[in-house]
């Protein structure tokens, strides 16, 4: 999953370079979900996709494989990524069950890297 939060402004970006490791700032921030309620909350998510949403979610895949001009695929993995956000997603809204949205949601965070056009292959 790839998210962009964009670029700091002027006096973050100076302070993040004169600070210290960031790596050692983890261990300072503050709990807020205990692990045992984040293992149930992940268990819950198993949620109920209907039949065609699985179609909706293979659809894009099996399109750039067919199309030997694409120079970008989704990979299984991606689509199994996709899946979990889709259901991750309608938890969050406290839905039990995916609904199209949820996966057009989650659907650029997930698979837009990958998804880009243009000339700048670099980024694929």
């Amino acid at each position: 999953m790839r998210l962009e939060l964009g670029y700091p402004d002027h006096d973050a970006e100076r302070l993040l370079l004169k600070g210290q490791d960031r790596h050692s700032l983890i261990e300072s921030l503050p709990v807020k979900l205990p692990p045992e309620q984040l293992l149930k909350m992940q268990h819950a998510v198993i949620g109920f996709m209907y039949p065609t949403q699985y179609w909706i979610i293979a659809r894009p895949s099996f399109a750039l494989r067919a199309n030997r001009l694409s120079i970008s695929t989704l990979v299984t993995e991606a689509g199994l990524a996709l899946l979990n956000a889709a259901k991750a997603w309608a938890f969050m809204d406290q839905r039990d069950a995916v609904i199209p949205e949820d996966i057009q949601a989650v659907l650029a965070a997930v698979a837009g890297h990958r998804l880009r056009s243009g000339n700048n292959d670099s980024a694929q």
